[in-house]
């Protein structure tokens, strides 16, 4: 309940804003937001270098003194890789500006970059309370910067009317403050930060970290290639219009799947380090699926409300984005175990499958039904997958018990 209050505040300011965004922005301009904010993600989850999948991989098998190596490389990794890479990021952006990001101004695309620069201190932040379970304190942190992300983006769009390069402000001035507050949580567990120079450091980091990367960057790119191919068949109107209704169904991540995750994660993962291996959630999934698409009908109901008329077609692709969320509760549920065994090539190959149906299924679908066929090819792709790694987590499970067995 303390992580759902915290998140729900924080990662839920865009919904709070919902009815201002939809007044005071019209389509075609929240569209050019969320295709910015599209391509910065992207651009975050590959030069990440899939080392926060570390932390859940090796962070209980360290004793303290190895957790602060750890954090210590991880975060000496990002800032001597990364940096350079966000750095040629912003060379090729100014040379191609035209090309790859029509209409949007060049400073809002480097601010999105920073802000995506810096995120990454704020994630491994909010892991690293998750991890030594601070849930008090992080809920505390987080509604204050929600209640404070609310007034600034008040304050710019409906008082100074600067649309969204107020929305852009407002994000990069919390990231800042998080990020102060980040360096000081730091300072209080660790002490002083060691920085690691070597070769050596960096490549036993990143032989931990980038085998994550394609499957992080395939997740991604299944849930949001509906916007690309919208782009392409319907223009950006239709974009920003689908990304309303992806704000609805995106509320029960802060509200329910991560409060979730970051309670049961910690706790399974410590188990598995004690040969604990029995997870008994799959009883769960029937529940969550009815329970998931019931609530995505009370909140179209709730959406026709709070949305202004020219976005009302979002409101019919909200339960058809919530299922997909719910199948993704259930993939991650299932992925966990093989997460914490590193058995790579087993998700990647889940996540890829779900990609290739997800991207398919957009092309055909997006042409003849716009937003909604959209929507469906999200919910296709996330199917596959959860199959899959559930077909998966019960080979690796079966494996562990013939290996305690001696078979």
């Amino acid at each position: 309940m303390l992580y759902s209050l915290g998140a729900f505040v924080l990662r839920g300011v865009s919904f709070f804003l919902i009815p201002i965004y939809t007044r005071y922005l019209v389509p075609a301009e929240y569209g050019k937001l969320e295709l910015l904010n599209t391509f910065a993600s992207t651009l975050e989850i590959v030069f990440s270098l899939g080392l926060f999948q570390v932390f859940y991989t090796e962070f209980f098998k360290k004793d303290e003194e190895g957790k602060k190596e750890l954090v210590d490389r991880i975060i000496s990794t990002y800032l001597s890789i990364t940096t350079l890479l966000y750095v040629v990021s912003g060379l090729v952006i100014w040379i191609f500006h035209e090309s790859l990001m029509v209409d949007v101004d060049l400073l809002l695309v480097y601010a999105a970059l920073l802000i995506s620069y810096l995120n990454f201190f704020q994630n491994c932040f909010i892991i690293l309370l998750r991890l030594y379970e601070r849930a008090r304190f992080l809920t505390v942190l987080q509604v204050g910067l929600g209640i404070g992300s609310v007034l600034m983006n008040l304050y710019f769009i409906v008082g100074l009317r600067i649309g969204i390069v107020g929305i852009i402000i407002s994000n990069l001035a919390i990231m800042v403050v998080s990020n102060l507050l980040s360096f000081r949580f730091y300072k209080r567990i660790y002490g002083n930060f060691t920085f690691y120079l070597k070769k050596t450091d960096f490549s036993s980091t990143l032989s931990l970290s980038v085998v994550f990367i394609p499957g992080a960057l395939a997740f991604w790119l299944m849930n949001s290639v509906s916007r690309w191919v919208l782009l392409e068949f319907s223009g950006v109107s239709e974009v920003g219009i689908y990304s309303v209704a992806v704000k609805f169904s995106s509320l029960f991540d802060p509200l329910i799947i991560q409060p979730f995750l970051s309670s049961y994660n910690p706790r399974a993962l410590r188990g598995f380090s004690e040969g604990k291996y029995d997870q008994q959630f799959s009883r769960l999934f029937p529940l969550i699926l009815v329970g998931f698409l019931l609530m995505g009908f009370v909140l179209a109901y709730v959406a026709s409300f709070l949305i202004d008329v020219q976005y009302q077609q979002a409101v019919q692709f909200i339960p058809v984005l919530v299922v997909g969320v719910a199948i993704s509760l259930m993939a991650q549920l299932s992925g966990l175990l093989l997460t914490f065994r590193r058995k790579i090539s087993y998700t990647l190959t889940a996540i890829s499958a779900g990609l290739l149906v997800s991207a398919l299924s957009n092309f055909l679908l997006v042409k003849t039904y716009g937003g909604l066929g959209a929507a469906y090819g999200t919910i296709l792709g996330n199917l596959v997958w959860m199959l899959l790694i559930l077909i998966f987590h019960r080979f690796e499970k079966r494996k562990i018990n013939l290996m305690s067995t001696g078979q």
